[in-house]
């Protein structure tokens, strides 16, 4: 499925929330930054993600991230037995990934520099698309609820010492 046909859950810029999420045919991308998720969006991402039934999940944890035990049970719940691969720029975040694997999630973590290999470990093929149309996805909601550039910036100086950075947001710079 190409990036144009995916689902995007972006941000109210008048409301702004450090959940924010897409799903694709075989990929779902979440982000999740520190601060509180209101109940209902959590809700409502819960929801999502188990009716798009895809069999990864990209989770970019951003900032000290530490969800309260009920919620890391019910995303925990909600993962069941997909892959999971993690961007990771903190160690409190890192934490809250720690203690989904604990609890039986499938999650491999990864820094910000390696977000193409984050989604190499998901084997996208095999759910019918490529890791190229998966990045195109996560960076397609990246643009879209990064208000600050930040997270852009911080993946783009990451991919480039990778030797990937003037394509992962080249489509960004064209424009």
């Amino acid at each position: 499925m190409s990036c144009q046909r995916a689902s995007f859950d972006f941000l109210d810029h008048n409301n702004p929330s450090p959940l924010t999420w897409a799903h694709s045919t075989g990929l779902s991308v979440a982000i999740l930054r520190q601060g509180e998720v209101a109940e209902l969006r959590w809700r409502t991402f819960e929801r999502s993600f188990q009716e798009a039934g895809t069999a990864r999940l990209l989770l970019l944890v951003l900032g000290a991230v530490d969800l309260a035990p009920g919620r890391r049970r019910a995303l925990t719940q909600a993962i069941g037995e997909r892959s999971v691969a993690a961007i990771v720029d903190s160690v409190v975040g890192r934490g809250m990934v720690t203690a989904l694997s604990w609890a039986g999630v499938s999650v491999e973590s990864f820094p910000t520099s390696r977000i193409r290999d984050a989604i190499s470990a998901l084997r996208p093929e095999s759910g019918g698309e490529s890791v190229d149309q998966c990045l195109d996805v996560a960076v397609r909601l990246i643009e879209g609820t990064d208000l600050t550039g930040e997270l852009r910036d911080k993946l783009a100086t990451g991919a480039r010492f990778r030797g990937q950075g003037a394509r992962l947001f080249a489509r960004s710079t064209a424009s």
